[in-house]
């Protein structure tokens, strides 16, 4: 597999247009999560005594929520990729502002590189929001590179509530995990309520970066207007027609 294509890299941040790529810290301004749920991953964490001296890469970090919100808690050393500086600007000074930069490191990074390092870590976070890696068995596949043989790997996917065309199920994303050679050791399904609410803040704030952006820029009102509308549908149907979950995955052979 080739580093990230800039259709994928479009893909992954849902870019409507190709003039978009220029204005992401506008279009995202006073986002910090990025559509993840950092306190699922506190949770399993938590819950299955993870916590401590444990080595975590996050995959695709954005502003690098996850890891900050795992390093203020427990005791951990993470390093955050992701291949839009912006983001990793913004993480390393949330990483200062909530002290934990000594816990973390974020850094600009093509993840298809960093999976191909010699280094192994003890969990691997990653948000599967598009086939950046490939479909999930791929995906896990590739993971695999950078996990230590008794490590875990932390997923955040969606699934669909019956057979689609273009999205498995929940049978057949646990099908696949298995025939992966990988066992899910605990998840949690995303709460409806509470996405709901973290999606409408979120679209709130999109859409006021999107009145300034067309203030400043009013021959870009369309592209500008068809990336918040979206936004918006994608939310509607993740809410209504599809189901999300926070998976903790570890190799069949070390359970």
């Amino acid at each position: 597999m080739d580093n990230i294509t800039k259709q994928e890299f479009q893909n992954s941040l849902d870019l409507t247009s190709e003039e978009l790529e220029n204005y992401i810290p506008d279009l995202l301004n006073g986002l910090w999560e990025l559509g993840s749920m950092p306190q699922y991953f506190v949770e399993l964490t938590a819950r299955n005594n993870l916590g401590k001296g444990k080595r975590i890469i996050d995959l695709g970090c954005g502003k690098g929520a996850v890891l900050i919100e795992l390093a203020q808690q427990f005791d951990i050393k993470g390093v955050g990729v992701d291949i839009f500086p912006d983001f990793i600007k913004e993480a390393n000074i949330f990483a200062n502002r909530f002290s934990v930069s000594e816990k973390v490191e974020f850094k600009t990074e093509d993840i298809l590189e960093a999976i191909r390092t010699k280094a192994k870590f003890d969990i691997i976070i990653y948000g599967y929001d598009s086939e950046i890696l490939g479909n999930l068995a791929n995906s896990l596949s590739e993971l695999t590179n950078c996990l230590k043989e008794d490590g875990h790997i932390m997923l955040e996917f969606m699934f669909a509530g019956k057979p689609t065309k273009d999205m498995v199920t929940d049978k057949e994303m646990i099908s696949i995990i298995n025939k992966a050679g990988y066992h899910i050791l605990d998840r949690i399904d995303w709460n409806r309520e509470t996405l709901k609410q973290t999606n409408s803040r979120n679209t709130e704030i999109i859409k006021e970066n999107v009145k300034r952006l067309v203030t400043q820029n009013p021959s870009k009102e369309e592209i500008f207007n068809e990336y918040l509308q979206n936004q918006i549908d994608e939310c509607e149907e993740l809410e209504n027609d599809f189901f999300c979950a926070t998976i903790l995955l570890k190799n069949k052979n070390y359970c």
